[in-house]
């Protein structure tokens, strides 16, 4: 009696790991980028499709030629932005701020002077779960380079004066959230104690 009742307990446990596991593989950190024309400026829309806060998150840029002298993006590089966190099935859009790979009006500042979206890597950091999680993608122009944002047409021309009409904006980045390593150990003791108590059974 005592034997079937363990068995039974035991498969509810396995059960319950197994979607633990799955149900967090699906979660996930979405990261958008765009160019609002009404308002003149990128911005990026964080969604926290998890069950979990993002918090203390940061985002920097770096340019392709930032460590070539030869390159106009020599010593070229972001300073960190903070952005607010962003709790558990919520999402936030933030609008560029002004400072240097996060200027509202890019394509007047930069891309005139040799740097190019295709040329910036952004990268979205932040705490998820007990976990440092970090997001990282490419500056578009709508064409080649991804979603069109960094005040950039589709054709890469700066478009100013409200030219793309409404936001356009496009998914950039995404990664699933991180299962932290005490539920790793967890799940694993329990695993292999329902094992070994099959294999004292067996014997």
């Amino acid at each position: 009696m005592k034997t079937n009742a363990y068995k039974r307990l035991s498969l509810v446990w396995l059960t319950m790991l197994l979607t633990s596991v799955s149900t967090a593989k699906a979660d996930s950190i979405d990261i958008f980028a765009g160019y609002d024309g009404t308002q003149n400026n990128s911005y990026f829309e964080i969604q926290d499709n998890s069950a979990y806060d993002f918090t203390n998150i940061v985002i920097t840029a770096t340019a392709a030629g930032a460590s070539d002298p030869t390159s106009p993006e020599y010593g070229w590089t972001s300073t960190p932005w903070s952005v607010s966190d962003v709790t558990s099935g919520a999402e936030s859009v933030n609008y560029f701020s002004g400072t240097q790979a996060f200027q509202s009006d890019f394509a007047a500042t930069y891309a005139y002077s040799g740097v190019t979206p295709s040329d910036l890597t952004y990268v979205v950091s932040g705490d998820l779960n007990g976990s440092l999680l970090q997001l990282s993608f490419v500056g578009g122009d709508g064409a080649t380079n991804g979603p069109a944002f960094l005040g950039l047409d589709q054709f890469g021309n700066a478009t100013g004066g409200g030219a793309t009409g409404a936001s356009d904006f496009g998914q950039v980045a995404t990664a699933p959230v991180p299962l932290p390593s005490a539920f790793y150990l967890f799940a694993t003791s329990m695993i292999g104690l329902v094992l070994s108590r099959k294999r004292k059974q067996l014997a």
